[in-house]
């Protein structure tokens, strides 16, 4: 188990606390065009993927942990967004 999969519960938590997260969010979201195809690498628990989802046509994640992807999943089902996978 990698130090990601131990992570994964808690993640989200730690990427609020960056004080440039809610910026970086703002700006990718912006850049996003609508309509795109969006590929995310290193997704993690899927919040950027998830936070332009609605733009995209649709989003591919990636990531080494599947427990990080296990929690992007789980967030997906929870707001209903389908476009990702």
């Amino acid at each position: 188990m990698t130090f990601w999969d131990l992570s994964a519960p808690f993640y989200d938590k730690a990427e609020q606390a960056n004080s440039a997260y809610n910026g970086m969010l703002r700006l990718v979201r912006e850049l996003t065009p609508k309509g795109a195809s969006v590929f995310e690498a290193a997704a993690g628990t899927g919040s950027v993927s998830l936070f332009v989802a609605d733009k995209a046509r649709n989003v591919h994640c990636t990531d080494i942990s599947e427990r990080m992807l296990n929690v992007a999943r789980k967030k997906a089902d929870r707001r209903g967004i389908t476009n990702i996978g």
